[in-house]
């Protein structure tokens, strides 16, 4: 009897362990779960903070909707716009970045963007001004009278023919 006793022992003393295991690893998998609950919910705020960002945004875009929406047809005349403005101030660099990224997304169709710095003295910024508009319009003479003499060109071939 007293061997049975202590087999009954050794396997009560096993149990016991198992059961001490078994506890450690439930504990653990409740921190773990705990720790995932805590970022479930993290990402829960988070994404009703987006929702509400962009919400905002939604609404903004309305009061500023122009009912101009982009195209890809392209125009029957080279469109021309000169972007001049100083650098003197963060809201100008940004003006220089909306001008370049001008350049970068309506380059092929038929847009000539061109961003002029006006990193000039006060005392010198009319002469700039006047310079670089006469400029612009010298530009835009010179490839008009190309576009014209090619014209020409052409209706005298066919004429020709």
């Amino acid at each position: 009897m007293a061997h049975n006793s202590d087999v009954s022992k050794d396997k009560a003393e096993n149990l016991f362990e198992t059961a001490q295991i078994i506890s450690e690893n439930t504990h653990e998998i409740a921190a773990v779960s705990e720790e995932v609950a805590a970022e479930s919910t993290k990402i829960g705020v988070n994404t009703d903070n987006l929702e509400g960002m962009l919400s905002g945004i939604q609404n903004l875009l309305k009061q500023f909707n122009t009912a101009i929406v982009p195209t890809d047809k392209l125009p029957k005349k080279t469109v021309r716009i000169l972007e001049m403005s100083m650098l003197d101030n963060d809201f100008w660099y940004g003006v220089r970045k909306g001008a370049l990224y001008a350049q970068k997304e309506l380059e092929g169709k038929d847009a000539v963007i061109e961003y002029v710095p006006l990193n000039v003295p006060k005392d010198d910024l009319d002469e700039l001004l006047i310079n670089t508009i006469k400029s612009a319009m010298d530009r835009k003479r010179l490839s008009s009278n190309k576009k014209t003499s090619r014209s020409h060109r052409r209706q005298s071939e066919l004429r020709m023919l």
